[in-house]
């Protein structure tokens, strides 16, 4: 099994994004890699195994596509100074497979217009656990 791709986020806090990833089975980009029965989840954190910042919205569409977004209300709720991970990993229920096959790190700039100072409690982090 490879490794996962890398692919950093930056974002502007309180900004609303959206990633879409498309998975193949070779470099040429000509069979696409099968979802079928793939649960997809996808979460910031921290640091690995830390405390869950936020989980993101992840819709996986067949028979290779799999959206990733995080609305403005989320990304609001992030914290800024310091990096954070993230990664998108993907489990068959069916022969218990799990694979990660994105991950980066994550950087955070603060917001101007509509920001909060609540953003960058460290209290927000049990918000979502």
């Amino acid at each position: 099994m490879s490794q996962p791709g890398v692919f950093d986020l930056s974002i502007y806090r309180g900004d609303t994004y959206g990633w879409r990833f498309m998975l193949w089975e070779d470099e040429a980009k000509t069979m696409p890699f099968d979802l079928t029965g793939a649960d997809a989840a996808a979460e910031v954190r921290r640091q690995s195994g830390g405390e869950p910042v936020l989980p993101m919205t992840v819709t996986v569409t067949l028979p290779n596509t799999i959206d990733v977004t995080l609305p403005a209300d989320e990304s609001a709720l992030l914290p800024t100074g310091g990096n954070g991970v993230w990664d998108l990993q993907l489990t068959w229920p069916v022969g218990n497979i799990v694979r990660t096959v994105v991950r980066g790190s994550v950087n955070v700039t603060g917001d101007v217009t509509d920001s909060t100072r609540l953003a960058d409690d460290p209290q927000l982090f049990r918000l979502h656990q």
